[in-house]
């Protein structure tokens, strides 16, 4: 008889460490689903921007170049072809200066990846620290 009391009253303190490992596990793998996803959509993003920038800097820069030329070539046998030469010299400058503008505006822009799963484990944070606040408030 003692030991089955036994037995009833390790259950009983048991269940609820059994109980919050089953959550722990169920909210552990809900978390891993989400970061999947989110991997998956910061992968194609990053893969569509090196797509994208790879694109770029081969087409940009052959227009750029022949348009350059283009220019010069056209004012060559005038009295301002040092000029334009320089204009197109500066408006290559001026284009290089707004392409750091624009990459240094993404950079900042990464700090959202994986923002929801983020916001989520410090909600989960926060849960756990309220739960063990809660007990050591109930245990004094």
């Amino acid at each position: 008889m003692a030991r089955t009391a036994r037995s009833r009253w390790a259950a009983r303190l048991l269940a609820p460490l059994l109980r919050g490992l089953q959550e722990g596990a169920l909210a552990l793998d809900s978390r891993w689903e989400l970061a999947r996803l989110e991997w998956g959509f910061e992968r194609g993003r990053l893969l569509q921007s090196v797509a994208g920038l790879a694109l770029l800097a081969v087409a940009g820069l052959l227009a750029l170049v022949f348009a350059g030329l283009a220019t010069v070539v056209t004012w060559w046998d005038t009295d301002h072809r040092v000029m334009v030469a320089w204009l197109v010299c500066g408006a290559f400058a001026a284009m290089a200066l707004v392409g750091l503008f624009m990459w240094r505006f993404a950079e900042m822009r990464k700090e959202r990846r994986f923002a929801a799963l983020r916001a989520e484990l410090a909600a989960d944070r926060d849960w756990i620290a309220r739960q063990l606040r809660r007990g050591t408030e109930s245990d004094g």
